[in-house]
């Protein structure tokens, strides 16, 4: 089984907002996509992981998320600039 990194971004919003647009999103994703090991954000359902962590551009973000996260763990979220990145390994 392998794993696709897969990730959201959200500016300009707070943390409830982008939760919420965030479930939003997974549960468009199991509709489209089933749940079973698509390779996609659905598989990062579940409650999510808020790092403490902050990155000054995307690209310091991504390099975080994709070292940092582990396949078939919830969805992680770090703040960058002036938005959010949630996101992860997906199983596929």
């Amino acid at each position: 089984m392998g794993a696709e990194f897969c990730y959201r971004v959200y500016e300009n919003a707070d943390r409830a907002t982008v939760e919420k647009q965030w479930n939003v999103a997974v549960d468009i994703d199991l509709r489209e996509n089933g749940n079973s090991y698509s390779g996609s954000i659905g598989m990062l359902q579940g409650p999510i992981e808020w790092r403490r962590e902050r990155f000054e551009d995307r690209e310091k973000a991504v390099e975080f998320l994709c070292d940092t996260h582990q396949k078939w763990k919830p969805a992680m979220a770090v703040a960058f600039g002036s938005g959010w990145m949630l996101g992860g390994w997906c199983s596929s």
